[in-house]
């Protein structure tokens, strides 16, 4: 009678077996924290389309408009202080296009407006300071003393408009400005500025500072990324273009920012931040989310704040 032969069974390394269930479990894992971390490079630069969506959603609002029209409760004699200091947020100097969407063009400030708005400050006596100084003027009023009539200039991103168009007319009125930049915009887009532009502006007193790695809506973003995001653009920044012309605040991209996000941003050593809502500082209370008038193409908000 034959022999039956059972076939022997494949000799498995239990280290393999592990490995390939580790990578099975993992790699679905990593690909969506990647995915969902915003770590992966942009295609384009930031569209100014894509900020007035994410600004609705931040500011809980549909009518963006809002942002230019008086608000009664700011503008109270009781409520403004006399030593106010206003802080402008600028985005895309230029004419509006036709291709530029009806959101987009609320954040486009022709240069001949941008002009006005300038000459108005410079006949009405006011004096450009930068972020920091003002920061530090709200920390200590007696110590850090700033002009009688002061203004905060800002622009957000590092648009090629901001040289073109906007530094001229801030060199023709003596006016210097705070440059919110995002690094991977810079040196890689035909919208965006390039490194010797910006060093040209440094040059003449412009200061720039942070506005992220690549432009994150830093609430979606885990602590980590939003280190990592604050950490290597302020690298950056400093290796292209000096500690010196490098303020230590930081503007939150689309404005995005809460209580976790501000002390996280104090931990790394930020001075202060500035945020998208309109109004003025009455104290240092709100230094790492500082209000700010976003700029558009409508001048009477400017007028009602400037104009005697």
């Amino acid at each position: 009678m034959a022999k039956t032969t059972q076939k022997s069974k494949p000799n498995i390394n239990p280290f393999v077996t592990f490995f390939i269930f580790s990578l099975l479990f993992f790699i679905p894992f990593f690909i969506s924290s990647i995915l969902t971390t915003d770590y992966l490079e942009r295609k384009n630069a930031v569209s100014l389309e894509e900020e007035a969506i994410h600004f609705e959603k931040v500011l809980n609002t549909n009518n963006l408009n809002s942002l230019y029209e008086k608000d009664s409760a700011s503008f109270s004699s009781s409520s403004l202080p006399e030593d106010k200091v206003v802080v402008l947020g600028y985005h895309q100097v230029r004419n509006v296009e036709v291709s530029d969407g009806p959101k987009a063009r609320l954040f486009i400030t022709s240069p001949e407006t941008f002009e006005k708005e300038i000459k108005l400050l410079s006949d009405e006596g006011y004096i450009s300071i930068s972020v920091t100084e003002y920061i530090n003027y709200l920390k200590n009023k007696k110590e850090n003393p700033i002009p009688k009539k002061s203004v905060v200039i800002t622009f957000d991103d590092g648009y090629l408009t901001q040289y073109t168009n906007a530094f001229p007319i801030l060199k023709k009125y003596g006016m210097k400005a705070t440059l919110f930049l995002y690094m991977d915009c810079i040196d890689k887009y035909p919208a965006c500025m390039t490194s010797s532009q910006i060093e040209e502006m440094t040059a003449l007193g412009i200061t720039v500072a942070n506005h992220t790695l690549r432009h994150s809506f830093l609430t979606e973003q885990k602590e980590a990324v939003i280190k990592k995001e604050v950490l290597d653009n302020q690298n950056l920044l400093e290796k292209k273009f000096g500690k010196e012309n490098v303020e230590k605040v930081l503007a939150y991209p689309y404005g995005s920012q809460n209580e976790k996000i501000k002390f996280i941003i104090q931990n790394l050593g930020y001075v202060g931040a500035v945020g998208i809502s309109k109004g003025v500082e009455k104290d240092d209370s709100n230094i790492f989310n500082l209000h700010r008038y976003l700029m558009g193409n409508k001048t009477e908000l400017f007028e009602e704040l400037f104009k005697s």
